[in-house]
């Protein structure tokens, strides 16, 4: 996530040397992923595939013996210090301790009879459950109804199972805000009992909750293990699926898999089990946490928070003594230093008292003058035979940012969301890194009275963002080496001047509604290819 960017050069500005910083990449798909790992490999950090991770620690920790250091481990799911106790024992006396932000990594812990080492659990903390938890839940419920946007939700019936901080969240959230009809399960009574105080149906049989309350939607919360392989048959009518915590654990999908009919691949959306009786159970974002499905987790704003928070345990527990966090947790003392330290006082500055409130935009002081220019989007030409009028640009010095807010609202209304901010769009081909690549947009301009003639203006976008943009992966280089070719068959549509042939009528047909982006064109290999080697044919014959 980009927030952890933040987090590794406060480390670096503390004294952690990056040539001995391990970061183990989970491998989920965040929205930046690629452009954060990059980052971090720029810094000097080694990254670890979480697969290998043991291998990785163990390699870590023979830097770090080399440099002369002990380790200090931030955590967020329980990778690392399970790995070196089941693993190596020996060397856990060169952990200094462990900072652990999620409840799956202190439950991670739960088997271990005596930890040796301290663990500052800010996870556990009052910090950290007054102000993660309702953010995380509705990223989660946004990503479900982003997945499945044209499904409705309102009187139809959803299930949380595990009525913790994020459970409790996500309950009110598709009762109050999604006008759901809302069950809760969870093993623990006393939580049964809270939610049923809540005003939730509550079952202490989960299988026959399934039966009678028919979810259209599931949202595991357990932290692990939130269905077993039966309950596959407990399900009377297909189903959503949806995981709010760490890894693959809330559903058992490889008991699924080999009790299914067939399990069928949805793309970006997750994947699906067909169950005997046709019963369709639909695993959205194949089974990981969905607040981290090509998005950010939560505003930045709120993780800011979260990261000072585990940056201050790793203060204290690289402090001789630890203020006297000896072995294992001690979240009384953890409520107590967080409580003292400067953190949320200086959040309250920041967002409650608000003395200097800063917006989140551009300075707009650094950026060009704006004038306002109406223009008719999508508009229809009045020749039917003629495509889509595409917006035309008037040139001058502010092309490239007004170009850029143009994309910015043009994506803003295709997605029913507000972006984070604007592309980076300029007039010369990039060289992206990190993961990110280059797109070249196929732009419409004209001078004052002048006539209207195109040009190509690049956007660095992050790889990982391509797919969902145009729904597939192009092949950027066969577009790139025919960019002269494109512009000119813009300029021929426009004019009228293309050859009478099926491909022509082929490309007219798709144009309708729409204009020759290269959006379009990544979504039009072929028939573009095929106009474009009849206009190279035209033009040879007539040249002979």
């Amino acid at each position: 996530m980009r927030d952890f960017t933040a987090m590794a050069t406060a480390l670096a500005s503390c004294g952690a040397d990056p040539a001995v910083m391990t970061i183990i990449d989970k491998g989920y798909p965040y929205h930046n992923r690629d452009a954060v790992d990059g980052w971090l490999r720029d810094l000097g950090a080694t990254m670890v595939p979480y697969p290998a991770r043991a291998a990785g620690i163990a390699a870590h920790l023979d830097r770090a013996t080399a440099a002369d250091k002990r380790t200090l481990v931030f955590d967020d799911g329980g990778y690392v210090l399970p790995v070196v106790l089941d693993t190596m024992p020996e060397r856990v006396a060169e952990l200094v301790g462990v900072v652990e932000q999620t409840t799956s990594g202190i439950r991670a812990l739960d088997r271990f009879e005596h930890i040796p080492v301290p663990v500052f659990s800010v996870a556990e903390s009052a910090l950290k459950a007054a102000v993660e938890a309702p953010h995380v839940a509705a990223s989660v419920i946004d990503a479900v109804t982003d997945l499945v946007r044209d499904e409705t939700w309102a009187g139809r019936p959803a299930l949380v199972i595990g009525y913790g901080k994020l459970g409790r969240q996500a309950a009110k959230i598709l009762r109050d805000t999604e006008r759901m009809r809302v069950a809760v399960f969870d093993r623990e009574p006393v939580m049964l009992v809270t939610a049923h105080q809540d005003g939730f149906r509550v079952g202490q049989d989960l299988g026959q909750l399934l039966r009678e309350h028919r979810p259209l939607l599931v949202l595991g919360a357990a932290g692990a293990g939130s269905l077993t392989g039966a309950h596959a048959y407990d399900f009377t009518a297909p189903a959503y699926l949806a995981s709010m915590t760490s890894r693959d654990y809330e559903f058992p999908l490889s008991e699924w898999a080999d009790a299914a009919e067939h399990v069928g691949s949805l793309g970006d959306i997750g994947h699906a089990y067909v169950m005997p009786g046709d019963i369709e159970l639909c695993v959205l974002g194949d089974g990981l946490p969905l607040n981290f499905h090509h998005r950010e987790s939560m505003p930045n704003r709120i993780s800011d928070l979260v990261f000072a928070a585990l940056l201050a345990g790793g203060a204290v527990l690289a402090e001789p003594g630890a203020r006297g966090h000896g072995p294992g947790r001690n979240v009384p003392l953890v409520d107590a230093i967080l409580a003292a330290s400067p953190v949320m006082d200086a959040y309250l500055t920041l967002y409650a008292e608000e003395t200097q409130r800063q917006l989140l935009t551009p300075s707009a002081t650094d950026c060009p003058p704006y004038e306002h220019q109406p223009w008719c989007y999508a508009q229809r030409s009045e020749t039917p035979d003629t495509p889509t009028v595409e917006k035309v640009f008037r040139d001058g010095p502010d092309l490239v940012p007004r170009f850029a807010e143009h994309l910015a609202a043009v994506r803003a209304e295709r997605t029913q969301s507000p972006g984070v901010g604007l592309p980076a769009v300029s007039e010369h081909r990039p060289e992206p890194a990190g993961g990110a690549v280059r797109i070249p947009h196929l732009v419409a301009i004209a001078a004052a009275d002048g006539p209207v003639t195109d040009r190509v203006l690049w956007e660095v976008m992050a790889g990982i963002d391509v797919r969902p943009w145009c729904g597939l992966i192009p092949e950027r280089g066969w577009f790139e080496h025919r960019l002269d070719a494109l512009l000119d068959l813009r300029r021929k549509l426009r004019a009228g001047d293309l050859p009478a042939s099926a491909a022509v009528s082929e490309l007219r047909a798709a144009l309708t509604g729409r204009y020759l982006s290269i959006r379009f064109a990544y979504q039009h290999q072929s028939v573009i290819a095929l106009v474009l080697d009849e206009i190279a044919a035209e033009a040879h014959g007539a040249a002979a």
